[in-house]
């Protein structure tokens, strides 16, 4: 393929860098403290000196990363500089007579390790002819008054901010990066259609007032550019809550950006309706509100209702704010108190956090299938998880929607480590059209190893740190309404 430059200065080292369809060249000059050895044209030894044939310790350096993940550094070569501006970011050079050798990288030393009977690379010549066409604004002009300073090209707008409620879509069309008018790809949309695709045509919100309005998006897919802007502006820190909701079963979705459209707070594109964001002492500024169309939006418009209003949080850091005991612990996303934010803060009788008739999460129960053992509802969060002991095996059951992973229909265990010790956790099953996991996670819930897509499962745990863990066994895709026989065992390695 047509090769690729892309050339930068930064503070410490200069780089520029070639790829092709099938890799990529990166090659480097390192500041060692005398200043960048890339002064200008001439001759520059790859893997001259023994620091330089590592890369945790190269000024001179050269990388391959090609499409299958592999990593190669240059341990011979030469980089013939021609010609070098670096003010303009100009250079001519070739690379040539360089050997790669595959290795790894530490990602905290960047020392590279040579893979035992690795690949080698093996380049006779490459061209090196880089000019940018901008560096900056001024170096622009016209249709195309703005610099990428990514890919070094004029462009006629970076963001949506860039551009007018005429045209209010930075977007990349036959002729470049331009502002564009907005897109419209159904019938019934309302009237403020198209301009309030971007930012600069963005309705104006009075908060506590609710507004109608309608939306389209492509059918089963998510619409990038089809967005309804909305923008209010806050004279002080204050608490709001932004609300969309809809009557029918399509999947829209709620954005909250400031001014340089950086988002400022997340929890609006899910699945749920209505979608909810809260901020508490939002900063005074501008402040912009996108609403979008996600996949199952049909050609026709989404008619739905928008509400941004200031709300007093039940809650904002800790549980002891929550006063109740059917609800006890704060959830600092949304500023409220709930019953659970996860399973571990439920019981042995309603053992699984999942989300109740409003949205909000409480304790409750999974059950989808027929034949499970005798220890389901309990075991299906961890405060209901049977004991295992070491040298332990234990038959059991579990369930699943059809070709779905089921993460509430659960079987918990839990084990205990002295401190030092090793452990080997099987789990086997017989059915070969099923696919079963098996998680080990620690007192808090968060994961320690895991073991999928294999029959048996298996686990290996070395020198467990002391203290209780939890097993959880799982249904995959491929598992049936009925109930899956399996047994799990822990013995020593």
């Amino acid at each position: 393929g047509e090769a690729f430059m892309e050339y930068q200065i930064d503070y410490d080292y200069t780089n520029f860098g070639l790829s092709t369809a099938s890799e990529e060249v990166f090659i480097e000059f390192y500041d060692t403290g005398a200043g960048s050895p890339l002064i200008g044209p001439g001759n520059y030894q790859i893997g001259a000196t023994a620091d330089d044939r590592n890369y945790g310790t190269c000024a001179t350096c050269a990388l391959v990363f090609t499409q299958d993940d592999k990593v190669f550094f240059a341990t011979s070569g030469v980089i013939k500089v021609t010609e070098l501006d670096q003010g303009a970011l100009k250079v001519k050079a070739t690379l040539e007579n360089a050997t790669f050798v595959e290795v790894t990288i530490d990602q905290t030393t960047y020392t590279s390790t040579p893979v035992a009977n690795g690949d080698t690379w093996c380049f006779s010549s490459v061209a090196i002819d880089f000019a940018p066409e901008c560096t900056k604004d001024e170096d622009c002009g016209g249709d195309k008054p703005f610099c990428d300073t990514e890919a070094f090209a004029c462009v006629g707008c970076r963001s949506s901010l860039d551009c007018t409620a005429e045209k209010p879509v930075c977007s990349q069309s036959e002729t470049g990066v331009e502002c564009i008018a907005g897109i419209t790809v159904c019938t019934g949309d309302d009237a403020n259609e198209d301009h309030d695709d971007g930012p600069k045509g963005a309705n104006a919100l009075t908060l506590g007032t609710p507004v109608n309005a309608k939306i389209c998006g492509e059918d089963g897919e998510p619409s990038a550019n089809e967005l309804d802007f909305y923008t209010f502006t806050l004279a002080a820190p204050t608490n709001v809550e932004i609300v969309l909701s809809w009557p029918g079963t399509e999947d829209l979705d709620i954005f909250l950006v400031d001014a340089n459209l950086e988002s400022v707070k997340t929890g609006g594109a899910t699945l749920v309706n209505p979608e909810k964001i809260r901020a508490v002492q939002l900063a005074a500024g501008t402040y912009y509100i996108a609403v979008s169309s996600y996949e199952g939006a049909p050609t026709a418009a989404v008619a739905y209702t928008l509400t941004a209003s200031v709300f007093t949080p039940e809650c904002t850091d800790s549980n002891t704010q929550c006063t109740t005991a059917e609800r006890p612990v704060c959830d600092t996303e949304n500023f409220a108190c709930v019953q659970c934010l996860s399973s571990l803060d439920c019981n042995a009788t309603n053992p699984v956090c999942k989300a109740g008739n409003d949205g909000a999460p409480v304790c409750g129960v999974v059950d989808v299938c027929t034949g499970d053992d005798v220890r389901e509802n309990g075991d299906d969060g961890p405060k209901g998880a049977t004991t295992i002991a070491v040298t332990d095996s234990v038959s059991g059951k579990i369930c699943g929607a059809v070709e779905t992973p089921s993460e509430g229909e659960a079987d918990f265990f839990t084990f205990t480590s002295a401190g030092s010790e090793n452990f080997k956790i099987t789990l086997d099953w017989a059915d070969t059209a099923v696919d079963l996991d098996l998680y080990i996670l620690d007192s808090a819930g968060e994961e320690v190893d895991s073991s999928f897509e294999n029959q048996p499962e298996v686990v290996t745990l070395n020198n467990l740190a002391a203290g209780s863990y939890y097993i959880l066994v799982q249904s995959y895709d491929g598992a049936p309404t009925a109930a899956t026989s399996y047994t799990l065992s822990v013995a020593r390695p």
